[in-house]
């Protein structure tokens, strides 16, 4: 079965989508239940996507898309546009959230890697031990000598999406809404990790 085809059936399924016949069933009926076939159909297929899916099916794709050809997808204007019209309780009105909020009316965030620079760095927790969790795995996988500690400050009308499925207590945010970034560097030792 062609690709454009595959496509086209799978847009036609997302409007009619259902709590029932959700974003899963059309994926694995239409294509190989891959990731690659996932974020495909997300990226290309969005906007006919109901907004009842829409939000938690960002967060739920997003969490496979380091670096992959669909990150940049991730963070289309109109995309974001909408998704901000429907994260409201993960955001804005998250209790947790609110509660964290500084004097200034900002969220602390963080982030753990062992590059450097922060290109493509829109994936950040609320817990300072989870960065340093990610930074000693990535210097781990990475066979970095060092890893880093990105703190920042975030307000909450900038997060585009807050999940705790992993117990990751992620925020997804692009780095231009991000201010006061500081960077600590960390030696690697795999006996720490």
């Amino acid at each position: 079965m062609d690709s454009v085809y595959t496509l086209r059936k799978i847009t036609d399924d997302f409007k009619n989508m259902s709590d029932d016949y959700d974003f899963y069933d059309i994926i694995s009926t239409r294509t190989v239940y891959e990731r690659d076939s996932r974020l495909c159909c997300f990226t290309s297929g969005w906007k006919n996507i109901p907004d009842k899916y829409l939000y938690d099916l960002y967060k739920s794709n997003f969490s496979d898309t380091d670096f992959g050809q669909y990150y940049k997808k991730f963070f289309d204007k109109e995309l974001l546009a909408r998704i901000f019209t429907l994260n409201k309780e993960d955001t804005i009105n998250n209790k947790k959230l609110i509660d964290l909020l500084d004097k200034d009316g900002y969220l602390t965030i963080y982030r753990g890697h062992s590059r450097a620079s922060l290109k493509n760095s829109n994936s950040w927790t609320i817990n300072r031990d989870i960065a340093e969790f990610f930074g000693k795995r990535n210097a781990l996988f990475n066979k970095a000598k060092n890893y880093y500690i990105f703190t920042g400050k975030v307000k909450l009308e900038n997060v585009i999406a807050f999940t705790e499925d992993r117990q990751e207590s992620e925020i997804v945010v692009e780095v231009d809404n991000i201010e006061d970034i500081t960077k600590e560097k960390f030696t690697f030792k795999v006996e720490d990790f």
